[in-house]
């Protein structure tokens, strides 16, 4: 089951993709989350690295390879911290 959050996320990428593969971005990763679009990197490990910067572990994020023709993928986490 896909959380709402997740939905939301993947709506919004979805609202911007072809804007990015316009803009020559296909083949790059996206990152959204916190409900906007946050940006674009060249590798997975950036894009995930710039998600978790901004958004730590506590939230939720998608990260997004830009592509014209869509495979069935999803990719969780769930991490839970103890102090």
């Amino acid at each position: 089951m896909m959380t709402e959050e997740l939905t939301n996320e993947l709506k919004i990428y979805e609202e911007i993709k072809d804007r990015l593969i316009s803009e020559g971005k296909a083949g790059k990763y996206a990152v959204v989350g916190d409900g906007a679009f946050v940006g674009v990197w060249d590798t997975y490990a950036d894009a995930l690295q710039s998600g978790y910067s901004k958004f730590g572990l506590a939230k939720r994020f998608l990260v997004k390879k830009i592509e014209g023709i869509e495979g069935l993928q999803f990719f969780t986490r769930d991490i839970v911290c103890r102090a």
